[in-house]
């Protein structure tokens, strides 16, 4: 790993001219490559923004764009897309700008070696600890996505709080098939797993036949999932026929897992724990993570990183603002962090401005409380709007910008609703508001419609699952706000009495 890094770097510097704080953006799935090409970057002094390879040339080039990236590294199987979004206009100037294409699945030959890189030019022996290496994206709190800072502090920080939590080895074994374009992947697999040279299986795809065999094959020791995937463990008649006794840990993220749902798995993983862990890309990402033997909680906070729950009321306005006011003991709040792991901020200082408390203090716009029982914390809302979707985030405003180019839509407005299918997980649907110029015909297939658009433009992660429905008007307040709470609660009551599913259940 350590040439083939040596070769990339060299590559980057000498074809692509990338240079100490240049930006990078890495395009692609799982690999062995993946690992290499995210050090080459960081040995340059240079930024990685990492994305995922199943976007639309649209959406990479505007994360292109805002992160400032000057090179796409991909491989073969996405050239076309990095290729076409290479030649679309800068959102931001409208101008066509020059950005190269790395492949990687090029193999090297016996003896090759890589042009050296002048001393004076290694970036990453002169960086320091606040320097920006890392740009993932994410929805914050609410509206589109936003670059996330994360600096050689965070990153480094939050690999030993995870380690601390997680007890690692160098002889564990784990399948990496979390993406790495993930923050729960890159930081926990990739990067946590070399923290003690611990082996990494990669998968580039999620399939839970090959997964079982692998984890049986190589004697895994250590699972990094999302809640659909222990689903899948739990439903799948090849799990009971898989050797998992190797399996001594079994760390949950990205999504709620249910209570019920975690203790079917620790039957199936009954020579380890099954456990959750809760963070954000702002937090690099691990905040907490469950002591074995707790169900049906977020986790304990991690060490050097501070926890406050805030009443959510005064915080809005008024005198205390900027500062806070904690709840009574085990009552809901909004969750507060602070600690080494917190970003610097996003991109843009007004986004960082409105998450960023007096004191260092994030606000996740997360809805919790404590378990005043084992000071764990758990989970209860969200303040922000974001749709979760098996592990990714999807951004209403984001749908609802693109909804609103159709000629038909006069206005709209996207919530999640329950996938009655998978607990824990939501579906984007739409409401929309027609213009008059719209005809029978139009309406009848509105659905259709809108739903195939959306498919066009975006990931799939992203599509209308949950539908689309044709309202009057959507809910806004007298200044023009949209009212996603209200049009949240009119969809979950329409579903009660038309189901969108056979047997579905909408509370």
């Amino acid at each position: 790993m350590a040439h083939r890094c040596e070769h990339l770097s060299s590559e980057l510097y000498h074809t692509f001219n990338v240079r100490a704080g240049d930006t990078v953006a890495l395009v692609s799935p799982n690999s062995v490559d993946y690992n290499s090409a995210f050090h080459a970057v960081l040995k340059l002094g240079a930024r990685v923004t990492t994305a995922n390879p199943l976007y639309s040339a649209e959406e990479l080039r505007l994360q292109l764009d805002l992160a400032g990236a000057k090179v796409i590294y991909t491989i073969s199987a996405f050239e076309e897309l990095a290729r076409k979004t290479a030649a679309l206009p800068s959102p931001s100037t409208g101008k066509v700008e020059s950005i190269g294409v790395l492949l990687a699945d090029r193999p090297l030959k016996v003896g090759d070696k890589p042009v050296p890189i002048p001393s004076s030019e290694q970036g990453f022996i002169k960086g320091r600890g606040d320097d920006t290496v890392v740009v993932p994206f994410s929805s914050g709190t609410t509206g589109l996505p936003k670059g996330v800072q994360l600096t050689n502090r965070n990153l480094i920080t939050n690999l030993y709080q995870t380690d601390s939590a997680l007890e690692s080895r160098q002889s564990d074994v784990s399948i990496a098939v979390l993406p790495y374009f993930h923050i729960y992947g890159m930081t926990v697999v990739m990067n946590g797993m070399m923290l003690h040279g611990a082996k990494q299986i990669v998968v580039p795809k999620f399939d839970i036949v090959s997964f079982l065999e692998l984890l049986q094959k190589h004697k895994a020791t250590l699972l990094f999932v999302a809640p659909p995937m222990i689903v899948g463990f739990v439903k799948h008649p090849n799990t009971k026929l898989t050797d998992t006794s190797s399996v001594r840990r079994v760390l949950s993220g990205a999504a709620p897992l249910h209570r019920d749902v975690q203790k079917m798995a620790e039957e199936i993983f009954s020579k380890g724990t099954v456990c959750q862990g809760y963070g954000l890309s702002e937090t690099s990402p691990v905040a907490t993570v469950a002591l074995p033997g707790v169900t049906g909680s977020a986790g304990a906070l991690i060490a050097d990183c501070e926890m406050r729950i805030i009443r959510v009321g005064e915080q809005e306005g008024g005198g205390e603002a900027t500062e806070g006011i904690d709840v009574a003991e085990g009552e809901e709040g909004e969750i507060w962090f602070r600690g080494p792991n917190i970003m610097k901020g996003y991109l843009k200082q007004e986004d960082t401005d409105k998450v960023m408390a007096k004191g260092g203090w994030f606000r996740t716009g997360d809805i919790g409380k404590v378990d005043v029982s084992n000071e764990h914390l758990i989970i209860t809302d969200r303040l922000k709007e974001l749709i979760k979707f098996k592990g990714f985030q999807v951004a209403p405003a984001e749908l609802e910008g693109l909804l609103q180019t159709h000629p038909l839509v006069l206005e709209t407005i996207v919530v999640g609703i329950p996938d009655p299918l998978d607990r824990g997980c939501e579906l984007p649907r739409a409401q929309v508001a027609l213009r008059p110029t719209a005809t029978e015909d139009d309406i009848k297939n509105i659905e259709q419609t809108l739903m195939k658009f959306v498919e066009q433009h975006v990931a799939p992660y992203k599509k209308l699952r949950g539908g689309v429905r044709v309202v009057p008007a959507v809910p806004k307040s007298p200044a023009g706000k949209l009212l996603r709470r209200i049009a949240k609660a009119q969809e979950l009551e329409h579903l009660k009495e038309h189901p969108r599913f056979p047997h579905a259940t909408y509370q």
